[in-house]
């Protein structure tokens, strides 16, 4: 398995999806599904700064942006939340596995994602700490 040079950015799901608004629509491209601002402050950065990027989902664990996905209502550590397992098995999946990852997502999240990858893969969190509205502000920094 290739590495990459450039890392990958990873940007946590949201609570807020497009199905609370339009409920009648069925599956959508998982970069259109999450509609809050903190993840489209998000998006937005991934789509500047990376090449490649990925959606990380309690549900589906590691998504690429234009996957379909259907609506569901899971939390990291719920019942029918993506495993470590899973997760692992997604990673060695990726082509080009990269060197460092990037992820714009919570504790939970980023915890999940650090027990889930092989060793000498490095996480970089430029969120960590902050909360929402510095979370926000940092992103549209750079942006």
């Amino acid at each position: 398995m290739a590495k990459r040079s450039k890392p990958l950015i990873i940007v946590g799901c949201g609570k807020a999806k497009i199905w609370y608004k339009r409920r009648d629509i069925g599956k959508v491209e998982a970069h259109e599904a999450y509609v809050g601002p903190l993840f489209r402050s998000a998006r937005r950065f991934a789509e500047k700064h990376g090449k490649d990027w990925l959606i990380l989902s309690a549900k589906y664990g590691l998504l690429r942006p234009k996957q379909p996905i259907s609506d569901y209502d899971v939390t990291i550590g719920s019942p029918g939340a993506v495993t470590t397992k899973q997760l692992r098995q997604q990673w060695r999946r990726l082509r080009n596995a990269p060197l460092v990852a990037v992820c714009l997502a919570s504790k939970k999240y980023v915890d999940l994602l650090r027990a889930s990858i092989p060793e000498g893969v490095s996480i970089r969190t430029p969120l960590e700490g902050m909360d929402l509205f510095e979370r926000m502000r940092w992103l549209k920094r750079h942006s």
